[in-house]
């Protein structure tokens, strides 16, 4: 109960409790869903893909549920004005539609605290208490980690985790629509004679993938998001390019110029958001893009900048579509 203490006094650091309505993703045990009750009082829901036998001793304002909220239909647990999830996304097997449904339950200026293992960092193998040496995943195959539990008689398997990069968890903030309000990174500094002894396999990834073993971000859900339409901006620190480079200047202000919504009947929503950019919006080098719905949700994808987004023949863009 003293790490879950530490835990809760991490989380009001960042975001003060008192008063809010609280969810944790991933609460195992309930140990952060008891911490929060016990010392912020308010409302404290946790879910966990399986339960456990402690959740018979929750007090009165902690209710804890066994739910799939990436579920095609996933169970109603209301509006919440802060989630906290710690060492749980990178077992969940589609991390956007996660993000999208914390996105959904959040009210609007909600905060999200996440904290993640990186696939590429030193420990993502979640083994570091039997191998002792860095990357075993990058290294080997599930199959070689098996044989080698076997080889020592242990009854132990490899642990299922996602392969997403810092890239990727960004590229999905942005398309789900929350704003990144701080990020920072547990860093394992790089043993350079091992790299080099693997270099064959390691050099393949970037050093600074390598070195952090996890992702701790604070995101907000916007306060005006009303309809899920995520306005074309200029990238933050953007600056205006020099007279030499007239180009890139007409393009961004052309994008925020003819962003154009269009929304159906009753407020919601069109699939399309189309912006057309060029030397003129109607000209045969114009080129528009079409964010595309991932999945039935009533919103369309949140776009603040192109990064990340794959161009595809005929105008249009294509999301990510593994690992979602």
């Amino acid at each position: 109960m003293e790490r879950a203490a530490r835990r809760v006094e991490n989380i009001n650091r960042k975001v003060p409790v008192a008063g809010k309505r609280v969810l944790e993703i991933g609460c195992g045990r309930g140990e952060v869903c008891f911490a929060l009750n016990k010392t912020y009082g308010g409302d404290v829901v946790g879910v966990d893909v399986r339960s456990y036998p402690e959740w018979e001793d929750a007090p009165r304002g902690v209710t804890l549920l066994q739910t799939d909220q990436t579920a095609e239909d996933p169970q109603d647990i209301g509006k919440f004005d802060l989630i906290y999830s710690n060492s749980v996304w990178e077992h969940v097997r589609h991390p956007f539609k996660m993000l999208k449904r914390a996105f959904d339950v959040l009210k609007p200026g909600g905060h999200l605290l996440l904290s993640a293992n990186l696939h590429r960092g030193p420990k993502a193998s979640h083994r570091y208490r039997d191998i002792f040496f860095p990357w075993p995943h990058l290294l080997f195959d599930d199959e070689i980690v098996e044989q080698f539990y076997q080889t020592l008689n242990l009854k132990r398997t490899s642990a299922w985790v996602n392969q997403l990069s810092i890239a990727d968890y960004f590229n999905y903030f942005n398309m789900v629509g929350f704003d990144v309000l701080h990020t920072s990174y547990s860093i394992t500094p790089i043993d350079e004679a091992f790299v080099q002894r693997f270099s064959d396999k390691l050099d393949r990834f970037p050093r600074y993938d390598l070195e952090r073993d996890f992702i701790h971000v604070k995101l907000r859900r916007p306060s005006n998001w009303s309809s899920g339409l995520h306005k074309f901006k200029r990238p933050a620190g953007w600056t205006p390019p020099s007279r030499r480079h007239p180009g890139a200047k007409r393009f961004w202000e052309n994008i925020e110029a003819s962003t154009e919504i269009i929304a159906s009947n009753n407020g919601q929503p069109s699939p399309k958001l189309t912006a057309t950019a060029g030397r003129n919006s109607g000209g045969a080098n114009a080129r528009t893009l079409r964010p595309q719905r991932t999945d039935g949700a009533s919103s369309i994808l949140g776009i603040s900048d192109l990064s990340g987004i794959k161009m595809v023949a005929g105008g249009g863009i294509e999301p990510p579509t593994s690992g979602l």
